[in-house]
């Protein structure tokens, strides 16, 4: 069974955000490596005013970098420093090259109980963006939440504590 995170782990690489999510139930996201772009910044600022923002990259100097751009942009932020005595694997230095016990030691202390509230499902993104017509860009732009995919839109709107009803609003639906 999963271990429940209610908070935003950001992390470097696709390969960490796939380890971590073999055994959280959490939103993750990936900075791609130094290219921590302003559209995940913005995202962070906003969600950083819901819940904490740790930071978990690589014990490495790009690892340093990204936490310190993240540190300078955002709020509520927590940094969670890895050894890097325990992310080797065939040469290779990271998360990503951790073990899940060495991850889960790591990230045990903002495990929770309780699981994600929920303000919007998948079906409530879905109806908006095909029954209703609202384009997911425009969502994405209205929210600041960055240029995502449908499933990511769900996660990040339930972050920002954002229901169908408020969309539909902002789109001079009726609700």
């Amino acid at each position: 069974m999963k271990k429940i995170i209610n908070d935003i782990i950001v992390v470097e690489g696709k390969s960490d955000a796939c380890l971590l999510s073999s055994f959280i139930d959490g939103e993750i996201i990936t900075t791609n490596g130094l290219d921590c772009n302003k559209e995940t910044l913005e995202y962070l600022k906003l969600a950083s005013k819901f819940k904490k923002i740790l930071i978990l990259t690589d014990p490495d100097d790009a690892g340093l970098t990204i936490r310190q751009k993240i540190k300078e942009n955002v709020n509520n932020v927590f940094v969670i420093s890895a050894n890097i005595d325990y992310c080797n694997k065939h040469n290779k230095h990271g998360i990503a090259e951790s073990s899940k016990k060495y991850l889960n030691d790591l990230l045990c202390k903002y495990y929770s109980n309780t699981k994600i509230q929920k303000f919007i499902d998948k079906h409530d993104v879905n109806s908006l963006v095909h029954d209703y017509k609202i384009n997911k860009n425009d969502i994405c732009k209205a929210y600041n939440i960055g240029s995502v995919s449908l499933k990511t839109i769900t996660t990040r709107l339930n972050t920002l504590q954002i229901t169908k009803n408020m969309v539909l609003g902002k789109f001079n639906y009726e609700n």
